[in-house]
């Protein structure tokens, strides 16, 4: 609680025994030294009362911020009269050192008041340590990621802990303010956490699928899909459009797909370049999965045949049991016979070692009549 202390002074005037003139001043604050925080700010006021007349008063600042506002005065010399409360506040803008803010009235020339005031202004604080987690919010499954701390009082010397929840694994970085997060096949939010000193903080990212499933889509404008492997069922592409399909590791074109008059589609597989293309054609087949390259299976989803390309020699594989091959025959894109072989076996096995990178038709003739076609890719 602030007191205001008064004094009174009656003064005899000796042209007037009877005339009393009361003089009384007040300061606020009360105290005359303390100790305050850095950029602390402080009010003061200083009550004056004279029926005398007029007089003067001033105050200065040392070591201090004026703070300006309404019904704040700045400092200099003043005249008045009566009633005056003069009021300004400070801020402790320079630490370490002593503020000091002085007030002084005067009558007639003779000073009848001062007022000093000290105060001891601390050291800036130390502002409070923060530590923060960045990394992607989102990881497909068998990626890596790299997750960084921002440590505000990060030194050379500063030791990282890290920890991630199962499923996720630490590729590289422990110990430091960067890690390398691997990403297993378990989907969902994972979390992801780093300690240093007294601090810890977390982030949570979703695993997801690398597989893109494009299922019952009638697309029919020009649009371009990408992921580790895309799935392709029931899907048409219509109205002209150019639709691209881009993998890292298989794209597989299930039952129903279907591309219309017109339309152009690019299938790209395992990083390579064009796999396969269709331009202006009709498309509706089932085909096999598009594991374009050198010891990948490839096969339909029944698994009627399978056909594995290994040092040059594809091998064809037959597994249905109520019928047997009778022969094979193998095209290139322009229809031209490359293989034709009379068989007795369900594996027979082609030297490819002469044919070109690019399309290829096998065509498999059933004993009992049955024709079953499959497009393969050859690339080395």
């Amino acid at each position: 609680m602030q007191i205001r202390i008064y004094i009174y002074l009656a003064i005899l005037s000796l042209s007037n025994l009877f005339s009393l003139h009361a003089q009384t001043y007040s300061y606020l604050p009360s105290d005359i030294e303390w100790n305050a925080n850095y950029n602390a700010e402080i009010d003061f006021s200083c009550w004056v009362f004279d029926t005398s007349g007029s007089w003067e008063f001033e105050y200065s600042i040392e070591n201090c911020h004026l703070v300006v506002g309404n019904g704040l005065m700045s400092p200099g010399i003043w005249t008045g009269g009566g009633t005056t409360d003069v009021r300004f506040k400070i801020k402790l803008t320079n630490p370490n050192k002593q503020a000091v803010v002085k007030f002084r009235w005067l009558k007639n020339n003779i000073s009848r008041t001062t007022r000093i005031w000290k105060i001891n202004v601390g050291s800036i604080p130390e502002p409070t340590p923060t530590l923060n987690l960045y990394g992607p919010d989102e990881m497909q499954e068998n990626t890596t990621a790299t997750f960084t701390a921002d440590y505000s009082k990060h030194t050379s010397s500063s030791k990282y802990t890290w920890g991630v929840a199962s499923g996720l694994s630490i590729v590289s970085g422990q110990g430091t303010n960067k890690v390398t997060v691997r990403a297993g096949t378990a989907l969902g939010s994972k979390q992801i956490s780093v300690s240093t000193g007294n601090l810890k903080t977390n982030k949570n990212v979703n695993i997801t699928s690398s597989t893109l499933n494009i299922n019952n889509l009638s697309i029919t404008s020009n649009k371009s899909f990408s992921g580790e492997a895309i799935n392709i069922t029931n899907t048409a592409i219509l109205n002209n459009a150019v639709v691209s399909f881009t993998a890292n590791s298989a794209v597989n074109i299930k039952p129903n797909f279907h591309a219309r008059q017109g339309t152009t589609v690019t299938i790209t597989a395992l990083g390579n370049t064009l796999h396969s293309s269709y331009v202006n054609n009709s498309i509706a087949d089932t085909f096999p999965v598009l594991d374009f390259v050198n010891k990948n299976v490839i096969g339909d989803a029944k698994a009627e045949v399978r056909s594995v390309l290994n040092n040059n020699i594809l091998s064809i594989t037959q597994n249905v049991l109520d019928d047997v091959i009778d022969r094979i025959e193998i095209y290139n894109i322009s229809g031209a016979l490359i293989h034709r072989r009379k068989v007795s076996n369900n594996i027979e096995d082609f030297n490819m070692h002469n044919c070109n990178n690019g399309i290829y038709i096998i065509t498999i003739h059933y004993k009992r009549g049955k024709v079953l076609s499959r497009k393969i890719i050859l690339r080395r």
